[in-house]
């Protein structure tokens, strides 16, 4: 009788595997010839925030690269302490404070050292900007920014910048945290114009910033410097022109499905949740391309305005200056011969410019 059973519950799974296996290749059965499987860029649909462990992912291609169409699952917001983890922190205790406090040393290298004096102060114009690329409203928070560290509760850092009047510079501390760190605004003649510490709604606050309006053409200086805090793991700042500043951005969009004579605006995508609110359109392409199928025409509509494009690279015409600020949708024609019906979900890049603001949510 046991034998019988053993029997019967082999032959059972047996079949159970046969019915697996017919399944798989139902699923992976090929389309005829000239018809189109749906296809979504790159093969998913995602959102593009900050990570969830709070830090945000190197471009490792060229800026100008447009082909390399990442995406990163996320949330989208920061940790509560505001400021963005990195792998190269390491912690050691100070064994000469009487309170054996816990130090930050960070091995990410400064290169704009030395610059602890008012006269060894850094040309801003040769810092590096730490992101120039957007595909998220999280990278919003290093877009142009640069970055520098304080290694001690004596470091400063000092950089310096030449402004005409009438200008306005947009000058700007974050990722450090609720931590006691500041940033001060000089004259050439050394006069103080502007000091964080000396504000007191910044106090305590994970990002510190001020509008300055140049009235005298000249040399400028900021000073970034700590009232015992060390930033973890180094600060961001901005010392720069405040208006109409240039980056690039490449957006992986809601898909929709499309036809050889119809196309369907199927889902929106919330540009609201990826541009800053001052963002204008310089440029824009749509990928042209399903799989290996050329579209014969593709449309983008935001903020209830359309733009057309019928180029084989995938350029909208017309849309330099529009609001980029809105909800968006896309949509596309198969060419005469191909049937069926495709998923159109393409990554929309270009480049905009906007004003330099605080990153959403720290603005007082």
């Amino acid at each position: 009788m046991k034998r019988i059973f053993v029997c019967l519950c082999i032959f059972g799974l047996l079949t159970l595997q046969t019915k697996a296996e017919e399944v798989d290749y139902v699923q992976q059965e090929e389309v005829e010839e000239g018809n189109i499987e749906e296809y979504s860029v790159n093969g998913t649909e995602c959102d593009t925030n900050v990570l969830e462990n709070d830090y945000l992912v190197e471009d490792e291609q060229g800026a100008n690269d447009l082909s390399n169409n990442i995406i990163v699952e996320s949330n989208e917001e920061l940790n509560v302490q505001n400021y963005l983890i990195s792998d190269e922190i390491d912690y050691e205790i100070n064994a000469n404070s009487s309170t054996a406090e816990l130090q930050a040393t960070s091995s990410y290298k400064d290169d704009y050292e030395n610059n602890d004096t008012f006269e060894n102060a850094y040309n801003y114009s040769w810092t590096k900007p730490v992101s120039t690329v957007l595909r998220s409203r999280g990278q919003l928070y290093s877009l142009g920014m640069r970055t520098g560290g304080l290694y001690s509760s004596e470091d400063e850092d000092w950089f310096k910048a030449d402004y005409r009047s009438g200008e306005t510079v947009f000058v700007d501390l974050r990722n450090i945290g609720h931590k006691n760190i500041n940033i001060a605004l000089f004259d050439q003649e050394k006069n103080i114009l502007w000091d964080s510490n000396n504000d007191l709604k910044f106090e305590g606050r994970p990002e510190k910033y001020f509008d300055f309006h140049v009235r005298k053409t000249g040399t400028y200086y900021i000073k970034i410097y700590t009232l015992g805090d060390l930033p973890e793991p180094n600060y961001y700042f901005y010392f720069g022109l405040k208006n109409n500043q240039k980056f690039e951005y490449r957006v992986q969009m809601q898909g929709s499905q499309i036809s050889q004579d119809k196309t369907f605006s199927a889902r929106e995508t919330d540009f609201t949740a990826i541009f800053p609110k001052s963002a204008k359109a310089a440029s824009m392409f749509l990928s042209p391309k399903i799989g290996n199928i050329q579209l014969t025409e593709m449309t983008i509509r935001i903020n209830r305005i359309s733009y057309t494009t019928k180029d084989m690279d995938g350029r909208l015409m017309g849309i330099s200056g529009a609001n980029l600020y809105g909800n968006c949708t896309v949509e596309g024609r198969l060419p005469v011969g191909n049937t069926g019906i495709a998923y159109y979900a393409p990554v929309c890049s270009g480049f905009f410019t906007c004003s330099m603001e605080p990153y959403p949510g720290n603005e007082l």
